[in-house]
């Protein structure tokens, strides 16, 4: 039998209040200063609402345009989409150039939900190089530099698709604190 701690009591844990979680004694022990995160895609949602018509108006298109936009997602998720136009990147395939049309579609999507407004400069001049491209044989010899970009403007175009169906179908009203995926959305909307 172990005699207790001088000044503890018997069967207390000692540091704890009345109703606090038990410690546990097998978990490994962490750095200072890191922090364990949630799972992807989980995360809570404020009760506070960001009120700006901007942003109601926003999540209103986004909630009504929600079936086209899930159907341009798995399209654009299918695996003859985003796994073989990937595959023809790395396989320095001509095919790769066929992404551009998806690009295209996705960006269509976004434009309709803000019709009135720009969208965020950095994510056109990513998508006009990225798009509008045709293939040329003497592309091979610079492929990185004539390839790359139409692959980048799908990833950033196909996340803020991600991103809109994610939170039109998650989101009842905008809230405040925004998720960042959804203040990227916004941010790229240009709703600020």
């Amino acid at each position: 039998m172990t005699t207790p701690h001088p000044g503890r009591k018997r069967g207390k844990a000692s540091g704890r209040s009345r109703g606090a979680a038990p410690i546990d004694r097998k978990a490994k022990p962490r750095p200072m200063g890191v922090r364990i995160l949630p799972p992807i895609g989980t995360f809570e949602i404020s009760p506070y609402v960001d009120d700006r018509p901007t942003s109601v108006a926003i999540l209103a298109a986004l909630r009504a345009a929600l079936p086209k936009l899930r159907k341009l997602l798995a399209r654009c998720n299918d695996h003859w989409v985003y796994e073989d136009y990937i595959y023809r990147f790395y396989s320095q395939s001509f095919k790769v150039y066929w992404l551009q049309a998806e690009t295209a579609s996705i960006v269509k999507a976004l434009r309709a939900l803000a019709p009135k407004r720009e969208l965020d400069p950095r994510f056109e001049e990513i998508v006009a190089r990225g798009t509008g491209k045709n293939f040329e044989l003497d592309h091979n010899n610079r492929w990185i530099q004539e390839a790359a970009p139409i692959v980048e403007a799908f990833f950033h175009a196909r996340f803020f698709l991600e991103m809109a169906v994610r939170y039109g179908e998650q989101l009842e009203r905008p809230p405040a604190p925004m998720p960042s995926g959804w203040a990227a959305l916004l941010g790229v909307l240009k709703s600020w």
